[in-house]
């Protein structure tokens, strides 16, 4: 396999390794056609992030060991997840550097294990919209709103566009984002940004009980969205019958200390309602008893954090503490010359 822009060297690196001995080669094409052509066996063709390669009748894709040319990247990290049975080799040109793949030499493969822990312990998931023309997107994110609440915890939805470090920045109540995309962009390498984003397999891993990471990581969004919406269906099964246990402080292996879990699954409301009454408008306004009006509010997260953690919170309103006074006329004009200025804006 090869990064794309080793990918016109593709011919003379087989035709070399062949003349070197090694003469059961499958050689990857990346894949520009959406969809599987006709006649082409399905069940020997398989795919790796947009990177087609066929196995031989007979043959099976676990004999096969990976030689990847390229440098370590997102791209490399795909394909060992999604072939973490076998055993891989990569070859950097620019460096000519030759090396065995595995977790203890792959950073970036080792920093994902440390993205799901980081959403377990996350409360308030952002699920980010990154694509809107992959097949099953729509119900993927609708699956992944379900499991997020049946473990209790806040999930908001946000479109941005291409994700970046100050657009993600905006929403600093949320603890971890969860990237809805084509596989191929699906990884992203969060080191630069406020806060973790992981792929909805890894965010599964994290919410799903008892599931583990097996090694046989899944990228088809449409498996994703079947499986995730059974799961979520369970969890939720769980919740309803009081089996969810998730109340009780659980070890945190990104922090080393115990972690309480917040609760966003329950609508609260600030009092309670004793009356209607019928403005001269027409509006219906809900009124308690004292004749101040009831205030309804969501468990929200976003509010929590600007009530408790952001030091500016607007203008402050002091009723009754600020001093009547006379109005008096301020300036006439425009910013680039008022009209007390005189002759000063010619």
């Amino acid at each position: 396999m090869f990064d794309a822009v080793y990918s016109h060297s593709a011919s003379a690196i087989s035709t070399t390794l062949n003349n070197a001995g090694f003469k059961d080669l499958i050689v990857s094409t990346i894949d520009t056609e959406v969809g599987v052509t006709a006649g082409k066996n399905v069940d020997a063709e398989a795919s790796a992030y947009g990177r087609k390669y066929v196995v031989p009748e007979g043959r099976d894709i676990g004999e096969y060991s990976i030689l990847y040319v390229g440098a370590e990247s997102l791209t490399l990290t795909n394909i060992l997840m999604t072939h973490s049975t076998l055993q891989s080799f990569s070859y950097d040109p620019a460096l000519k550097i030759a090396r065995e793949e595995s977790t203890s030499v792959n950073k970036l493969l080792r920093r994902r294990y440390v993205m799901v822990q980081k959403a377990k312990d996350a409360d308030v998931i952002g699920i980010v919209v990154g694509t809107l023309g992959v097949v099953s997107y729509l119900p993927l994110i609708e699956h992944l709103k379900r499991l997020i609440t049946a473990r209790g915890k806040k999930p908001y939805l946000i479109a941005v566009g291409k994700p970046s470090p100050a657009k993600l920045g905006n929403f600093m109540e949320i603890q971890v984002f969860v990237l809805v995309a084509c596989p191929e962009n699906t990884l992203v390498d969060s080191k630069d940004f406020m806060q973790p984003i992981v792929t909805p397999y890894e965010l599964e891993l994290a919410l799903v009980a008892n599931k583990e990471w097996t090694g046989a990581y899944e990228t088809d969004l449409a498996k994703l969205a079947e499986r995730i919406g059974i799961e979520a269906a369970q969890e939720e099964a769980r919740a309803d019958g009081g089996e969810d246990d998730d109340d009780e402080p659980h070890f945190s292996l990104v922090t080393g200390a115990y972690k309480q879990r917040k609760n966003y699954s329950a609508e609260q409301t600030s009092e309670d309602v004793d009356e209607e009454v019928v403005g001269a408008d027409g509006v219906v306004t809900v009124r308690k008893t004292a004749g101040a009006v009831s205030k309804f509010m969501i468990n929200s997260a976003a509010a929590e954090y600007l009530n408790q953690s952001r030091s500016w919170k607007g203008v402050e309103v002091k009723l009754g503490e600020t001093e009547v006074e006379l109005a008096s006329e301020g300036r006439a004009g425009v910013a680039s010359g008022y009209a007390e200025e005189g002759d000063q804006t010619k």
